[in-house]
Protein backbone atom coordinates (compact mmCIF):
# COMPACT_ATOMS: atom_id res chain seq x y z
CA UNK A 1 0.00 0.00 0.00
CA UNK A 2 2.85 2.39 0.73
CA UNK A 3 4.09 2.34 -2.86
CA UNK A 4 0.59 3.01 -4.21
CA UNK A 5 0.04 5.77 -1.65
CA UNK A 6 3.40 7.34 -2.50
CA UNK A 7 2.64 7.23 -6.23
CA UNK A 8 -0.75 8.81 -5.66
CA UNK A 9 0.74 11.59 -3.52
CA UNK A 10 3.44 12.26 -6.11
CA UNK A 11 0.76 12.55 -8.76
CA UNK A 12 -1.16 14.98 -6.54
CA UNK A 13 2.03 17.04 -6.09
CA UNK A 14 1.67 18.07 -9.73
CA UNK A 15 -0.06 21.39 -9.30
CA UNK A 16 -1.08 24.28 -11.51
CA UNK A 17 1.59 26.52 -10.03
CA UNK A 18 5.17 25.90 -11.10
CA UNK A 19 6.46 27.05 -7.70
CA UNK A 20 4.47 24.29 -6.00
CA UNK A 21 5.60 21.65 -8.48
CA UNK A 22 9.22 22.62 -7.85
CA UNK A 23 8.84 22.22 -4.08
CA UNK A 24 6.26 19.55 -3.41
CA UNK A 25 7.44 16.84 -5.78
CA UNK A 26 11.13 16.83 -4.74
CA UNK A 27 10.19 17.14 -1.06
CA UNK A 28 7.84 14.16 -1.29
CA UNK A 29 10.32 12.10 -3.33
CA UNK A 30 13.09 12.65 -0.78
CA UNK A 31 11.16 12.49 2.47
CA UNK A 32 8.08 10.29 2.02
CA UNK A 33 9.73 7.03 3.07
CA UNK A 34 11.08 8.51 6.30
CA UNK A 35 7.92 10.43 7.23
CA UNK A 36 5.97 9.28 10.25
CA UNK A 37 2.38 8.26 9.57
CA UNK A 38 1.06 11.52 11.01
CA UNK A 39 3.18 13.59 8.62
CA UNK A 40 2.09 11.45 5.66
CA UNK A 41 -1.52 12.10 6.64
CA UNK A 42 -0.76 15.83 6.88
CA UNK A 43 0.77 15.73 3.39
CA UNK A 44 -2.40 14.11 2.08
CA UNK A 45 -4.49 16.87 3.68
CA UNK A 46 -2.16 19.56 2.34
CA UNK A 47 -2.52 18.26 -1.20
CA UNK A 48 -6.32 18.52 -0.93
CA UNK A 49 -6.01 22.28 -0.41
CA UNK A 50 -6.18 24.87 -3.17
CA UNK A 51 -2.94 26.17 -4.69
CA UNK A 52 -3.41 29.81 -3.56
CA UNK A 53 -3.82 28.69 0.05
CA UNK A 54 -0.69 26.51 -0.08
CA UNK A 55 1.28 29.33 -1.70
CA UNK A 56 0.19 31.72 1.05
CA UNK A 57 1.51 29.27 3.63
CA UNK A 58 4.79 28.70 1.80
CA UNK A 59 5.36 32.44 1.36
CA UNK A 60 4.55 33.04 5.05
CA UNK A 61 1.55 35.24 4.28
CA UNK A 62 -0.65 33.09 6.51
CA UNK A 63 -0.29 29.97 8.65
CA UNK A 64 -2.43 26.84 8.60
CA UNK A 65 -4.84 26.40 11.50
CA UNK A 66 -3.79 22.77 11.93
CA UNK A 67 -0.52 22.38 13.86
CA UNK A 68 0.36 19.29 11.79
CA UNK A 69 0.04 21.26 8.55
CA UNK A 70 2.10 24.08 10.04
CA UNK A 71 4.86 21.62 10.95
CA UNK A 72 4.75 20.16 7.43
CA UNK A 73 4.97 23.62 5.87
CA UNK A 74 7.98 24.31 8.10
CA UNK A 75 9.61 21.07 6.91
CA UNK A 76 8.99 21.99 3.26
CA UNK A 77 10.46 25.46 3.81
CA UNK A 78 13.51 23.96 5.52
CA UNK A 79 13.89 21.59 2.55
CA UNK A 80 13.70 24.59 0.20
CA UNK A 81 16.48 26.41 2.08
CA UNK A 82 18.72 23.31 2.10
CA UNK A 83 18.04 22.66 -1.57
CA UNK A 84 18.90 26.25 -2.47
CA UNK A 85 22.11 26.22 -0.43
CA UNK A 86 23.23 23.01 -2.16
CA UNK A 87 22.62 24.20 -5.71
CA UNK A 88 25.30 26.16 -7.55
CA UNK A 89 24.48 29.83 -7.88
CA UNK A 90 23.83 31.18 -11.32
CA UNK A 91 24.43 34.75 -12.27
Amino acid sequence: MRREERSMLLWRCRRGARELDALLTPFTEQHYESMPTSQRAALGRLLKRQDPEILDWLFNRTRPDEPELGALIDAILEFKVKKKSQSPETE
